[in-house]
């Protein structure tokens, strides 16, 4: 947990090194409870509930600080969504950029193969039944090998791993 946090730049900075927990004069100094009602509702800030807070409880405990490449990806059982991308996935989807661009570009797009497959995976890992999966795409390859870290309602939170695996094909 971060606290007084009070510009644009240090909330960023938090945000993109994994700290799940802020408090901060960004918006406001302390305010009475009926105060900051109202000003969460004029902002359309969203305040966690107990259980949600105790999902974000375990993505928290998760060290994203890796020399491996390294995303978190919330799935809903109908759409994913990046929250946080360490440098080396960064790196790693370079090495494999024309792949990774289809499955980000496509993921979200239910009539897509690759939303079916993805989405066919994400609920196995759910399961317990699967933990990768290797995309193909004008020959390279990219395996994403996936780990739930927590479960709400619909929802899941995936830790993905990337690596370009096309040389293992390649021999």
């Amino acid at each position: 947990m971060a606290e007084r946090v009070e510009t644009k730049q240090q909330l960023d900075f938090l945000q993109s090194i994994g700290c799940e927990r802020i408090q901060f004069f960004y918006y406001s100094k302390p305010l009475p409870t009926g105060e900051f009602a109202k000003l969460v509702a004029e902002k359309g800030i969203e305040i966690e509930n107990w259980q949600q807070s105790k999902f974000y409880q375990c993505v928290g405990l998760v060290d994203l600080a890796s020399d491996k490449p390294t995303c978190l990806a919330l799935d809903d059982g109908s759409h994913f969504r990046l929250l946080y991308v360490n440098e080396e996935f960064q790196k790693e989807i370079k090495r494999a950029s024309a792949v990774f661009k289809q499955i980000v570009n496509e993921w979200n797009k239910p009539e897509s193969e690759i939303a079916k497959r993805l989405h066919a995976f994400a609920k196995k890992v759910d399961q317990g039944e699967a933990s990768y999966f290797d995309f193909k795409q004008t020959e390279q390859y990219l395996r994403l090998s996936a780990q739930q870290i927590a479960r709400h309602e619909n929802y899941q939170m995936l830790l993905i791993n990337a690596s370009d695996i096309t040389v293992q094909y390649l021999k």
